[in-house]
């Protein structure tokens, strides 16, 4: 599967090989010249300098996407933990709070 996407303000084509939904670092992407059809650019999931390397994990990461439906299930409950622990840290703390506003100074 591939997709086209042009942006008319930069006058140029993509052309996307893949799901970019799919497990892994994404999908390859080729930048062509919205004029001549020239190649300007392509972007290669898992090449590049080191940076680029890093940038290309990001997403796949932080959405879980790197490892399909079991790492977006992990994200989904990690951020479920997140903010269990928040709550559970509030309710502590408004407790104490309670505690020493009804102790009676010495």
């Amino acid at each position: 599967a591939h997709s086209l996407f042009f942006d008319g303000t930069l006058d140029f084509y993509g052309i996307n090989f893949g799901d970019f939904r799919a497990p892994g670092l994404g999908t390859r992407t080729l930048y062509l010249d919205g004029t001549s059809g020239a190649l300007l650019d392509a972007s290669v999931p898992g090449s590049g300098t080191l940076g680029d390397l890093i940038l290309q994990l990001q997403y796949p990461l932080h959405s879980g996407y790197i490892a399909g439906l079991p790492g977006r299930l992990l994200i989904a409950a990690s951020g479920l933990l997140v903010t269990l622990l928040s709550l559970t840290g509030m309710v502590i703390w408004w407790k104490k709070r309670r505690a020493r506003r009804g102790a009676i100074p010495a």
